[in-house]
């Protein structure tokens, strides 16, 4: 069985394979950055790497729960001066230039609108709100603040889906016809999550699903950035609950289908893996191609013989999460993964997924 802290370390190696230490943008002034919310099992990652940067300046961290945020500062070695009992007063003395968010998805939109008139940029754990209502209203927020809302999705920062992308819009793979996503794992009590996360992540008021939203947002993502933002015709979508001794209350299996017309995705969430797995086939007419975790891509031609490709690194602000943000912060605009519109088609997509596995019917996409 796998321990917490096995769980720890594995969620911080693949959250952050990617992540470099220091400061290769022309200002050096770090990143003024405060996290609300210590919910979330990526806050481990987060807080650990922000510790050890010289680019990102910790100035304050919140949760409801102050015994939980007190827990995680001294696992992670945060001074007690960062620590706020009071949101309000976090965000009014500490004066965050970017805030992360690593809530429950249901506390997402409040802590959006609260944060936007002061962070010049709000990062979200995925998937954005608990709905495309609530992501509608976190648009208008920003909006009128002057804020810019992006998504963090643990993919953006693997170099293979970047080589992908490249490859993809030089045309090597032909005209895109098919994707197929494979995205999760044994099951959040499997692989040993805290109970500060289970507690929300497991309970449908908190979280909005089950496996369907934790791992149905990676495909949708991948699609959106694929086909430049294109919408399908159609949704459809079944859900199943295979472990009802550990996930009765969510469904920890999905399958989700979106009809291009001229190509179709296909996407399979689940906690219910043999193994942990975020895996991308991407077929063309020309040849198709699978990235890897990290920096792997697999690629074929026609019938050549497959290309073992090592995708170059990430660089400057596109090399990770807190680089993003800064750039963002500083005026300049998120990549394509971590796009507020990119983020709003995700959830209208899981919104149509969960309708069509309601009623058993594909949902035509307006």
């Amino acid at each position: 069985m796998t321990t917490r802290l096995q769980l720890v370390a594995a969620v911080i190696a693949a959250l952050f394979t990617t992540l470099a230490i220091g400061n290769d943008s022309n200002d050096d002034v770090p990143l003024r950055l405060a996290v609300l919310g210590c919910g979330h099992g990526h806050v481990e990652g987060l807080l650990w790497h922000a510790q050890r940067r010289d680019d990102v300046e910790l100035v304050g961290i919140w949760d409801r729960d102050s015994a939980l945020r007190d827990r995680m500062a001294e696992k992670y070695a945060v001074d007690d001066a960062v620590l706020f009992d009071d949101l309000h007063e976090l965000l009014n003395e500490a004066k965050p230039e970017a805030v992360a968010i690593n809530s429950p998805t249901s506390q997402q939109l409040a802590l959006v609108q609260a944060s936007v008139g002061t962070a010049s940029v709000v990062m979200v754990e995925k998937p954005l709100g608990m709905s495309a209502a609530e992501v509608e209203a976190m648009r208008a927020a920003a909006n009128e603040a002057g804020s810019t809302i992006v998504v963090n999705y643990e993919t953006t920062w693997y170099a293979s889906l970047a080589e992908l992308k490249r490859r993809v819009d030089a045309g090597e793979l032909g005209t895109i016809r098919r994707l197929v996503a494979h995205h999760g794992h044994l099951g959040p009590i499997e692989i040993g999550c805290s109970d500060d996360f289970l507690a929300w992540l497991l309970d449908t008021e908190q979280n909005g699903g089950g496996a369907l939203p934790d791992f149905g947002c990676y495909g949708l993502n991948h699609a959106y950035w694929l086909f430049g933002g294109r919408k399908p015709v159609s949704v459809m979508a079944s859900m199943r609950t295979l472990k009802p001794d550990k996930y009765a209350g969510a469904e920890d299996d999905a399958t989700v289908l979106l009809d291009y017309g001229d190509a179709e995705v296909v996407i399979h969430a689940s906690w219910a893996w043999p193994d942990s797995r975020k895996r991308l086939w991407v077929y063309g007419d020309k040849g198709w191609a699978v990235p890897y975790e990290g920096d792997r891509l697999e690629i074929t031609i026609g019938d050549r013989e497959t290309q073992q490709i090592t995708a170059p690194p990430l660089t400057g602000a596109d090399r990770d999460m807190f680089a993003m943000m800064k750039r963002v912060a500083r005026g300049g605009e998120p990549g394509g993964l971590s796009s507020f519109e990119n983020a709003v088609f995700v959830r209208e997509m899981l919104d149509a997924a969960a309708e069509s596995a309601e009623q058993g019917r594909a949902i035509v996409v307006e």
